[in-house]
This record gives structure tokens, sequence and C-alpha cells, in this order.
């Protein structure tokens, strides 16, 4: 896209001399239209062009100019901020230190998002409370860039905060606390934050954060039972999420192709394990959805050609797959509904419904024979034989009705009857 400014359109130019030598003047004058214009449509530029800014602006900051450099961090723009960070941070001393600790005391949010970065660039301890209050701030790129110095810091005090935090019985409490972790960088801390996301009814996001932190697929091969299931779980919710929470280049921050390799890998060699049926649903699951996006240009219009280069990867990977492969994957699914877990049993209603496995009827019938079964269970299994189109052959109708006590369970159940 052209600039309104000519100088911060030279800079993202193509051509060297020009970009160059606008980054010079945007530093050296400053510039600080130029600047302006270039932060206020950062979000519009594609990544590898604000990388490529990021380095020319960094290049020309030297000690001589960084008071002029100071002129431009009244205007902000996400990645810019950790250029304009280690073009200073390569002349840190006590003199620089102490104006950036003034910053994020005193600054503007803007000014505090910078100075939160140099800070952490630099491992300057004795901001760390003064960080630990930025992470309240209600300016997001401030708490991001908060959290992360706080990592860098390995301060143990916010860590141990926001760790408690998770056990809080507020979805908003949980999903800050593991917005902080994801950015401070420990992964001890994912397990934590899917047992969160397991008794949260913000779940999406916070397989999201698990993810950022930790490469999902590495726990798809724990040892401890609680940890694999919470993993699957956590990729079950990230599908999820794609395209509704996330845009599609969520695929590279939560490594899908690496964790569908790893799934598939599981599903031949895993045969035995007690996850087989949860492969094949998040398998199905991945195989329905990606399927979708290839199919339907609006959800690429305005993607980022890499972006679309690795979901043509992913429909690749899942394409190499036989027939015979995904017939198993049908069949193992169905197996699900006998399972305890009661989300992995709604997870494979779903699926099966979407595909219309007809396989599936026994085990569905199974389930809404059972009076005791968990309500919601029930009446998913009842909309998925409807589906199926085994309505007529639902014999039980009254007693499951009669089972039901939720008022707007019983409603969807007496709509779809």
């Amino acid at each position: 896209m052209g600039l309104s400014n000519l100088i911060a359109n030279n800079l993202i130019s193509k051509d060297k001399n020009k970009s160059q030598q606008a980054a010079f003047q945007i530093i050296n004058q400053p510039d600080i239209e130029a600047w302006k214009c270039l932060t206020e449509n950062s979000d519009y530029l594609f990544s590898f062009v604000l990388q490529k800014t990021g380095e020319k602006i960094a290049s020309q900051i030297k000690k001589e100019n960084i008071g002029k450099v100071f002129e431009l961090l009244k205007y902000h723009a996400d990645v810019l901020d950790d250029y304009i960070a280690d073009g200073l941070a390569k002349y840190a001393d006590d003199e620089l230190n102490d104006e950036m600790l003034y910053l994020l005391q005193e600054g503007s949010f803007e000014e505090k998002t910078y100075a939160a970065k140099y800070i952490g660039k630099i491992r300057l301890n004795v901001a760390a409370e003064d960080l630990f209050l930025c992470v309240k701030s209600e300016f997001a790129p401030l708490k991001t860039a908060a959290a992360q110095a706080l990592g860098l810091l390995e301060d143990k005090k916010s860590y141990e905060f926001y760790l408690n935090l998770l056990n809080s019985k507020d979805d908003w409490d949980k999903l800050e606390a593991a917005q902080f972790l994801s950015q401070y960088g420990n992964k001890d801390a994912s397990v934590s934050i899917l047992k969160a996301m397991s008794k949260s009814g913000m779940a999406e996001h916070l397989a999201g954060e698990a993810a950022n932190l930790i490469s999902i697929n590495e726990l798809f091969y724990a040892e401890e039972y609680e940890v694999k299931n919470l993993a699957l779980e956590a990729f079950d919710n990230i599908l999820s999420g794609i395209s509704e929470v996330w845009s599609l280049a969520a695929l590279f921050d939560f490594k899908i192709y690496d964790c569908l390799c790893s799934l598939i890998q599981l599903a031949k060699e895993d045969t035995e394990s007690d996850f087989f049926g949860k492969y094949a649903q998040l398998l199905l699951k991945a195989k329905q959805k990606f399927s979708m996006f290839a199919e339907n240009s609006q959800y690429t219009f305005d993607e980022e050609k890499d972006v679309i280069n690795e979901l043509n990867e992913i429909n690749s990977l899942i394409l190499s797959e036989n027939d015979d492969f995904w017939q198993i994957q049908a069949e193992n699914v169905v197996n699900e509904l006998y399972m305890t877990n009661a989300k992995r049993v709604l997870s494979a209603i779903t699926i099966i419904s979407d595909l219309k496995i007809k396989k599936a009827k026994e085990g569905l019938t199974n389930i809404i024979c059972n009076l005791k079964e968990n309500e919601l269970i029930t009446v998913e299994a009842v909309l998925c034989l409807v589906k199926l189109g085994f309505t007529d052959e639902i014999e039980n109708v009254e007693c499951i009705k009669a089972s039901i006590k939720d008022v707007n369970i019983k409603a969807i159940l007496d709509n779809a009857l």
C-alpha cells in the first residue's frame, strides 16, 4: 500500500537508496509527520515490510542522535518498538537508563511501552516494580511489553502472582493471568494454563495463550495422562478458534502443521492408546475445517502470501493420507461415544453430526437409553440422531424428556422432537 506522507512512503519503498535516506531523515531531523504516518498505518503493512522498515530505522540510531529518537517515542507501532529498543540498547549507559526509567514511570502509554522494551533488553532489574504496575495498564502494547520485560528479568513476584490468579473463579482473571504468563515466557506455566483452560468458559483463548508459550504438540507425547489429555483438548479448542478468535496467521503461531504431523503419526502408531479416538476426532475436525478454508475465498482473500502457502501445505498434508486412513478415523471417532470423559464425547458427537457418520447410530442410541447420562450429552446425541435421519428410531422419547431437568435443554429437545 502507498502512504500519504512522501518520506514514510519512501521508507517502505523497494528502492534501497530511497528507503535508507528516508530512515536517516526520520531519525535525524526528526521527521515527526513521517513517523506518525508510518505508525498510524503499521497495522495495514505486511509483516515483512515492517521488519525491513524496523531494521532500517534501528540502523540509523546513533549515540549522538538519541535525543532526537526520544521525540519519536510519543507515537507507537507494534513490531517497530522492538527495533527502536534494539537501536537504543546498543548505547545503554547510566544516563540513558535513568531517562528510560523516568519514561516508564511518568511517560505516556506509548513512551512507557518503548521504555519497557528497552528495559527488558538490557535486564534493568530495578524497574521490576514499575513494570508490574504497567502490566495492569489498559494500553495493550504496554501490558505486553511489561510482561515480556518481567520475563526477561525473571521476576518471581509477578510470575507467582499471575500463576495464582489462574485459580480465580472469574474467567476474565484467568485470561489476564494466561496472557501475562504467555508473554512472560516461562514454559513451566503451560500446564497450569491448560488446567485453567479446562475449567473456563473462554477455553479457546486460554488454549491459544498456552500454545503461544509452548509447542502444544510436544505435550501430545507427555507420559502423564492428564497433561496429554489437556494438550489434545487445547488443540481442539485452537481448531475451533481459528478464523473465529484468530486470523489464519495463527497457523504459524500455534504450529498447526507440526501438530497435525504429530497426530497423524500417533493415529498410525499409537493404536492401543486410550486416545486413539481423540486423535481421530481432531484429525477429522482439521480435515473438515481446512477444506472449508481452501474452498471459500472469503477466508483467504486478504491474507499474506506466506499464510496462503502454509494453508496449502496443511491441506497437502491432510490429502496425502488415503481413503483407508480416513475411514479408520471415522470408525475410531465413533468409539469416543463410549468414553467417560464428557468433553470428549461431546466433541465426538459434533464431528459425527457434521460428517454424518451413520455408523454411530448404536453408540448414540446407547447414550440416550442411559437416563443417568449428562443432560447436555443426551440432548446432543438426540440432535445428532435426528440429523442422521434416525428420528423415528428414537423409542423412549417421553422417558428422555422426563429425565431432563434443565429447562433450556428441555426446550431444545422439545423443538427437535
